[in-house]
């Protein structure tokens, strides 16, 4: 979804369009609720640092799952061969 004018990610009216348009589909009101103060404490760098963490983590789950379906290659062989498949070069 377009914004139709910048809008500060901290602002309330970005906060309101993602919890009207954006709302957790598996997730309880109250653990939402409860996920968004936590979320509310870490403030932007925080929630900065949680974002890099977890793509980390994702980045980390992606090459160990392709390390399981290729034990064969070398380490070298390996990291080329996950770059290709991340990025289809």
């Amino acid at each position: 979804m377009r914004l139709p004018m910048p809008v500060r990610v901290d602002s309330a009216c970005f906060r309101m369009c993602y919890l009207t348009f954006m709302r957790r589909r598996d997730t309880s009101e109250e653990a939402a609720r409860i996920q968004d103060e936590l979320h509310e404490r870490l403030g932007p760098e925080g929630r900065f640092e949680l974002a890099m963490r977890m793509s980390e983590l994702a980045h980390e789950f992606a090459r160990s799952g392709f390390r399981n379906q290729r034990p064969d290659l070398t380490d070298d062989d390996f990291r080329r061969e996950f770059v290709r498949v991340l990025y289809d070069k």
